[in-house]
Formats: structure tokens, C-alpha cells, sequence
């Protein structure tokens, strides 16, 4: 997700709270500022979930962690 739109807005309007001495528009900034993270860091939390899901479903259908090395040849030397 792009949180570009909520970021640049809250982070000017600290910035100009700070300067301006309005501590309170500072603290509306950083408020959503902290509402974006928050909400940023549950999506990575689902998002996280359903990648381990997904591989979780793959390992049990290949076997793909089962011994990889009687499956693929891992030897980079030539062979005369």
C-alpha cells in the first residue's frame, strides 16, 4: 500500500507546527503519523501470515525442505 498521500501532508504539518510553535498541530501530525504505522504494521502482520500460509501449503505438497540436495545438484565444479 502507498501511504505517501497521509505521510508528506502529516510530516509538512509537523514541521510547520514545530516552527510555528503550535504544539498542538504538532501533535495532530504525529498522532497520524502514528495511526499510518499502525496501520502499516497490521497489513505487514496479515500480509506475513499469508506468505507463511502459502509456503506452509507448498512444503506439504513438494517436499521442497526434504532433503534439497538429493534433488537438485549443488556442485559448481566441472567435471572432466
Amino acid at each position: 500500500m502507498f501511504y505517501g498521500a497521509y505521510v508528506l501532508p502529516s510530516v509538512l504539518f509537523a514541521a510547520y507546527g514545530v516552527w510555528r510553535k503550535d504544539f498542538a498541530a504538532a501533535l495532530v501530525a504525529y498522532a497520524v503519523l502514528l495511526v499510518v504505522v499502525l496501520l502499516y504494521l497490521g497489513w505487514v502482520r496479515d500480509a506475513s501470515k499469508t506468505l507463511r500460509s502459502a509456503l506452509e501449503k507448498y512444503e506439504a505438497q513438494t517436499g521442497a525442505l526434504q532433503g534439497p540436495d538429493k534433488k537438485i545438484n549443488y556442485s559448481f565444479q566441472r567435471t572432466r
